[in-house]
């Protein structure tokens, strides 16, 4: 893949839960890390395989390397894209892939999230 397609700025952000001041627990969103990337939707034939494993993914996210590990085991990641003049736009990631098994991209499946601002 060339460079010139990873042409999207991407914040990944994983969750954590941290109490507010009256002691209770909240999920929070942590940056974790910002990559270049490239965000398309599926395509009609994408779009039915990844039905297949996952119902709700109608997006990929095409990054180089591996998301970063999250500070605990087990938290959500999501994709923030931030675009100059634009509304930002949330992806929740439902699944990965190494591309070829090469370790060189990672194909993320994900999910638009609908009203999200945050």
């Amino acid at each position: 893949m060339r460079a010139g397609k990873l042409r999207h700025r991407i914040l990944f952000q994983y969750s954590t839960k941290a109490a507010d001041e009256t002691g209770q627990l909240l999920l929070t969103w942590v940056d974790a890390a910002t990559r270049w990337g490239s965000v398309e939707a599926l395509n009609a034939r994408e779009l039915f395989n990844a039905q297949q494993v996952q119902s709700r993914s109608n997006h990929k996210i095409i990054i180089r390397n591996k998301l970063p590990a999250p500070a605990q085991p087990g938290a959500q990641f999501r994709a923030k894209f931030v675009k100059t003049g634009e509304a930002d736009r949330i992806f929740n990631l439902t699944g990965s892939m190494n591309q070829d098994e090469r370790s060189i991209y990672s194909v993320l499946l994900a999910e638009e999230a609908v009203g999200v601002t945050s």
